[in-house]
């Protein structure tokens, strides 16, 4: 029997996977550095059952589960910084960029509630109408800006694209 073979073998003697072979029994008795290498080979294979032995797969589950749910957490926390940061510049972009509220020209569609201006558009073309026209203009759309829709701001982000540039270009006239 070759001794780097039979070494070659031990590990999976020790695990119980294989068999002795009979050319290997035979050698063992007769040769020293086969027995220590034998002997080295058990000894690891005892301390791998001792560790095997000592590992409770249940409380590492909930140490690896609990340790995930931490870092869930953490990266939702993180996220939510991210999000209100991104949320404070642009308010902040916004409060640069826009100008600041002014008085509702005369000749305006303005919507409000209980006296509360919430949403401005300049419409020009009422510019010209004089008192009367307005107030017969006024009577006529009471009715129907008032039915079954409640007034106010839409929120940016339920405006199309389209709709957001007419605001928009309301604004810069």
């Amino acid at each position: 029997m070759d001794c780097d073979a039979l070494v070659d073998l031990m590990p999976d003697l020790a695990a119980g996977r294989i068999k002795w072979p009979a050319d290997a029994e035979a050698h063992l008795p007769n040769c020293v550095e086969c027995r220590r290498s034998w002997a080295v080979i058990q000894a690891g294979a005892r301390v791998g059952a001792d560790a095997a032995a000592r590992i409770n797969p249940d409380q590492i589950g909930g140490i690896v589960f609990a340790r995930l749910a931490e870092a869930r957490r953490q990266d939702r926390r993180r996220k939510g910084w991210v999000w209100g940061t991104l949320l404070a510049a642009a308010a902040a972009v916004l409060l640069v960029v826009l100008p600041p509220r002014r008085q509702a020209p005369a000749g305006s569609a303005v919507a409000s509630v209980a006296g509360i201006t919430t949403f401005t558009v300049p419409v020009h073309e009422l510019e010209d109408l004089d008192d009367a026209e307005l107030q017969k203009l006024d009577d006529q759309l009471d009715g129907a800006l008032g039915a079954g829709v409640s007034v106010g701001a839409p929120h940016l982000e339920e405006l199309t694209p389209e709709e957001m540039q007419r605001v928009l270009n309301s604004m810069e006239s």
